[in-house]
């Protein structure tokens, strides 16, 4: 039974690399491995180097942006998904949902994610801040349940994993299109937001139950 005194959204991001990620690229202070003294060697060290900031560019928030959105109210079930190329957009809807789930009586909500403690939280912030739109509560209180935090505190922990390896454990149904995160940059490219969309759902629908199941009390 969880506490009907406590608000509970569980939230997923899809992020892709920015547009203009071969700029920062170009610009950034690269240097070559210091035992090198070919300069041919040493040009394509600093180009090996360049391409892999674009490679993980949507893996950093300033760097990258964010393409979807998925949510999950857990006490009334509502749901929120969005997935666009309008990132400002994006980000003001979710804020607006958000809000618009806390009535009067409840306390701020907690947001509930996979990894989102040190990559969700923190990407959804920057972007934020980035559009100069503003940080709701919900994010600037740092309110954030991780459920990798369920199992230990950090990525390093060796009861840490994937969503789909908790599932197993768990004797619950897992992810089902063999799907991951690096599918979502090429489907972004290729236009393919409801398959993002669903993705990112899928997450979410996943992180909500194992999250429901940490909270039943004995």
């Amino acid at each position: 039974m969880i506490d009907p005194a406590a608000l509970y959204i569980v939230y997923d991001i899809e992020t892709v690399p920015a547009a203009n990620v071969d700029e920062f690229a170009a610009q950034a202070d690269v240097k070559p491995k210091a035992n090198l003294v070919d300069p041919k060697k040493i040009e394509a060290d600093i180009a090996a180097k360049r391409q892999a900031i674009i490679d993980k560019a949507g893996l950093h928030w300033w760097t990258g942006f964010i393409c979807c959105i998925g949510a999950k109210n857990i006490e009334n079930s509502e749901c929120f998904s969005v997935c666009d190329n309008d990132e400002k957009s994006i980000l003001e809807r979710f804020f607006m949902w958000l809000q618009a789930q806390r009535p009067v009586s409840k306390e701020m909500p907690t947001l509930i994610g996979k990894s989102s403690a040190d990559f969700d939280a923190p990407f959804v912030v920057g972007r934020a801040m980035a559009h100069d739109i503003g940080v709701p509560m919900e994010f600037r209180r740092f309110k954030y349940a991780d459920i990798d935090h369920i199992f230990g505190y950090g990525h390093g922990a060796s009861q840490t994993t994937s969503l789909n390896n908790y599932a197993w454990g768990l004797g619950m149904e897992g992810k089902l299109d063999g799907m991951s995160g690096a599918d979502v940059a090429g489907l972004f490219a290729a236009g393919e937001y409801e398959k993002i969309r669903k993705y990112c759902m899928q997450d979410v629908e996943l992180t909500a139950a194992i999250w429901e199941r940490y909270l039943k009390v004995f």
